[in-house]
């Protein structure tokens, strides 16, 4: 029975670390997506002023640095303990994305209207087929 118990709770164990891995891999690619696709491009154009640049994508780059330093791909070399040691270590990029999210998402709609060129510019981002 003990033996038995000890190989469910290592099943479960296994599980929950694939999930994280799973997940996490997701969320680098999506953060990868937003600075390839909508970032990286939009910075050298200079259509939006570098405060705004910086509050719609500053903190967004942070969190990939931190994230895409664990290698995701070859799950035996995962380090998820260092992940999660990062992670408690920069808290406060996470707290200040939170704090900071809704008056990035009020000041990308005022700039949707009122700047024409960022407009296009993310209706032209939206059409990358990375971001499907």
């Amino acid at each position: 029975d003990a033996l038995e118990h000890r190989e469910n709770l290592l099943k479960k164990r296994v599980h929950v670390i694939r999930e994280i891995i799973s997940t996490e891999k997701v969320y680098i690619n999506r953060l990868k997506i937003v600075l390839e696709v909508f970032a990286i491009p939009l910075k050298p154009l200079k259509i939006i002023d570098c405060q705004d640049y910086a509050k719609q994508f500053d903190l967004l780059e942070r969190l990939f640095e931190l994230h895409v330093k664990y290698d995701v791909e070859d799950e035996s070399q995962f380090d998820l303990m260092g992940l999660f040691d990062d992670i408690s270590l920069n808290v406060e990029i996470y707290s200040n994305y939170l704090v900071n999210y809704e008056p990035a998402m009020q000041r990308r709609g005022h700039l949707l209207t009122t700047n024409r060129k960022f407009g296009d510019f993310l209706e032209k981002a939206l059409k990358d087929p990375q971001c499907c």
